[in-house]
């Protein structure tokens, strides 16, 4: 008996001390799992643009925008035709929870414009950060790329205009993103 109870102690502090996520990563649930491309984030990126999305149909006005809640996952979102036959806009809402603000980097799978406004309706700056499509040598999916400080609280992402119906958006915390 003194020898299950030694071998259940030992047990014990052997997953003690391999526990932890002590690698930087946020602690999120995608089913992702992490490989050795998260030593290039940008790489890192394009394998969760390659994951099953959450797919979002975006408003054809703020007031119409979906809210999604901030998590390091792919948004898959589908644009309303603008008044042009051949351009797509819309709006997406974005809820970033309690003690999850801080300094993001907004991955895009098209170059279109994205403009981001405060539950109030002020603009927030979202600074692109692609001078020339691709943005990455590492992922040639990556056509836009925004660094964006979201506090906590609820924002509009406008997107467009633009010539595709369908772009994908991650987001990354800075820190993840470097």
């Amino acid at each position: 008996m003194k020898f299950r109870i030694a071998l259940l102690l030992l047990g014990s502090l052997a997953l003690v001390a391999c526990g932890g996520d002590d690698d930087g990563h946020d602690d999120h649930d995608t089913g992702h799992t992490h490989t050795e491309t998260d030593h290039d984030p940008e790489a890192h990126i394009c394998e969760h643009f390659e994951e099953t999305p959450i797919a979002v149909a975006a408003g054809a006005d703020a007031a119409a925008a979906p809210v999604e809640e901030l998590d390091h996952v792919t948004y898959e979102v589908t644009l309303p035709q603008a008044s042009a036959a051949s351009n797509y806009s819309g709006f997406m809402g974005l809820t970033v929870p309690a003690g999850h603000g801080g300094a993001y980097v907004a991955f895009i799978t098209t170059a279109a414009p994205l403009a981001i406004q405060d539950s109030e309706g002020n603009p927030v700056t979202a600074t692109s950060t692609c001078t020339a499509a691709p943005c990455s040598e590492a992922c040639d999916q990556i056509l836009g790329r925004y660094d964006v400080t979201l506090n906590e609280g609820t924002y509009t992402l406008s997107f467009g205009p633009t010539s595709v119906s369908t772009l994908r958006i991650v987001f990354a915390t800075a820190s993840h993103a470097k």
